[in-house]
C-alpha cells in the first residue's frame, strides 16, 4: 500500500551548493541528539541521514526509520517487564510471544539500518498481532473454550496498529484494523465458547472492540495526515528558503559581475586614453578570471602591434629625412638652374640684339659660374652663315 500523499520535490542534485546550504542549515540533522545513548542508539539502528538534494519521500523514510528505531527500543523495553510474568504465571505463552518479538526486533535492526522501513514495519506488527492471535487461538480450540478473561486479548489487538501506523505510512493502518475486526468477529461468533460466553456478552464485546479499533485507528489517521502535511509543509518551507537564497546568491553574483565588468571598461577606456596620447607602454592589467580578460588581452595584443609600428615608422624617418633633405635640395637647384638658364639666354639674346657687352645673372654657388662666369662681358657678334661656294682652297 503506498502513501496516498506524493510531494512534487523540486529538489537540486546532491552536490549542488544550493542543496548543500539547505541541507545544512535546515536539514533534520540539526534537531537532532548529537551525543548520549539515544544518538548512539539511532546510529546503531536508524538509517543514515539523507544527503543533500533528496526527495521528500527520501527524508520522510528516514524520519520513519528514526520512529521504528525509537519504538523497537521502547518495545524491547517494555517486554524486558513482561517475560518474568510470562516465565512464573501458568500462561506461558507471554514469554513466547517476548522471545518472538525481540528476534523480530534484532532481525529488524540491520534492515531498518538499510532503510527498508516498510518491512520494519510489517515484521513489527506481525510479531505483535501474531502472538495475541496465537493466545486466543490456543483459548478458543481448548475443551474448555474462549471465556470472557480470553476475549480481553481482542482489545489488545490494536497495539499492532498503532505500532503499523506509527512505522508505516499512514494509510497503511487501514489493513491491520480491517483483519483484526474480521479475526474479532469470527472468534466472537464461530469460534468455541465458554458456556459463560452468550450471545449476548460476545455481541458486546465485538461492540467495544470493534469501537476501540475504530476510535484508534481514526486517531491515529488524523493524527499521521496532519503530522505528515506538517512535515510537507516543512519541506516546502525549506525550499523556499532554498529558493529565497539562490536567489539571494544570483543578486549577489549579478552585482558582482556588473562591478566587474564597470571596472574593466574603466580600466580599458583609461589604457586606451594613456596609448592615444602618447603613452607606448600603457596596456590593460585585468587578472585572468576577469570577464573581460580576452578583450584586454587581443587590446593589448593590437596595442603592442601599433606600438611597433610607432617605433618602426620613428626609425623610417630618421633614415630618410637626409634623403628627403637632399632631394628637397637638388629640386630647389633644379628649379634655380632652369630659372638661371632661362636668364642666361635672355642675356645673351639681349646683347647679341644690343650689340653691348654680355651681363650675365649672378652665378655664384651654381654649376654654370666656372663655365659661364669667363663670358661675362663678352660681345656678342653672330657670323653670317657659311658659304661653301664662296671658299678657296
Amino acid at each position: 500500500m503506498n502513501n496516498a500523499m506524493n510531494f512534487p520535490s523540486q529538489r537540486q542534485a546532491p552536490g549542488d551548493p544550493e542543496a548543500e546550504w539547505s541541507h545544512r542549515n535546515f536539514g533534520d540533522q540539526n534537531f537532532q541528539e548529537k551525543r548520549g545513548f539515544f544518538a548512539w542508539w539511532y546510529r546503531l539502528t536508524a538509517p543514515p541521514d539523507p544527503p543533500p538534494g533528496s526527495t521528500f519521500r527520501q527524508r520522510d523514510n528516514a524520519r520513519r526509520g528514526r520512529i521504528a528505531s525509537a519504538i523497537m527500543l521502547f518495545l524491547g523495553t517494555i517486554l524486558l517487564l513482561v517475560f518474568p510474568i510470562g516465565i512464573l504465571t501458568p500462561n506461558h505463552t507471554i514469554a513466547i510471544v517476548a522471545v518472538t518479538v525481540w528476534t523480530v526486533i534484532l532481525i529488524s535492526i540491520p534492515l531498518n539500518r538499510r532503510g527498508l522501513v516498510i518491512l520494519v514495519g510489517v515484521l513489527i506488527g506481525l510479531s505483535v498481532n501474531v502472538g495475541q492471535y496465537s493466545s486466543v487461538l490456543t483459548s478458543s480450540i481448548s475443551p474448555k473454550g474462549l471465556s470472557i478473561n480470553d476475549t480481553d486479548i481482542l482489545y489488545l489487538l490494536v497495539f499492532a496498529e498503532i505500532l503499523i501506523g506509527a512505522i508505516l505510512p499512514v494509510n497503511w493502518i487501514f489493513l491491520p484494523v480491517a483483519i483484526n475486526i474480521l479475526f474479532s468477529i469470527w472468534q466472537l461468533n464461530f469460534a468455541h465458547h465458554d458456556p459463560t460466553l452468550v450471545p449476548a456478552i460476545s455481541s458486546l464485546i465485538l461492540s467495544r472492540v470493534i469501537q476501540l479499533h475504530v476510535f484508534v485507528t481514526g486517531i491515529i489517521w488524523i493524527l499521521g495526515r496532519y503530522a505528515q502535511q506538517a512535515i510537507m509543509r516543512a519541506d516546502q518551507a525549506e525550499e523556499v528558503a532554498r529558493l529565497h537564497h539562490e536567489i539571494a546568491l544570483q543578486a549577489q553574483a549579478a552585482e558582482e559581475q556588473r562591478q566587474e565588468l564597470e571596472e574593466g571598461k574603466i580600466e580599458i577606456i583609461t589604457t586606451l586614453q594613456r596609448f592615444a596620447n602618447g603613452d607606448g607602454n600603457a596596456r590593460t592589467t585585468l587578472p585572468a578570471n576577469h570577464a573581460l580578460w580576452m578583450l584586454a588581452g587581443t587590446i593589448n595584443n593590437l596595442l603592442a602591434r601599433l606600438q611597433r609600428l610607432r617605433m618602426q615608422e620613428v626609425e623610417m624617418q630618421q633614415r630618410l629625412y637626409p634623403r628627403l633633405q637632399q632631394v628637397a635640395q637638388m629640386e630647389q637647384q633644379k628649379q634655380r638652374a632652369q630659372l638661371l638658364a632661362q636668364e642666361v639666354v635672355d642675356a645673351i639674346r639681349h646683347a647679341e640684339r644690343s650689340g653691348q657687352p654680355l651681363r650675365l645673372p649672378e652665378l655664384t654657388g651654381t654649376a654654370f659660374e666656372g663655365a659661364l662666369t669667363a663670358l661675362n662681358g663678352v660681345y656678342m657678334v653672330r657670323r653670317p652663315p657659311f658659304d661653301r661656294r664662296q671658299s678657296t682652297f
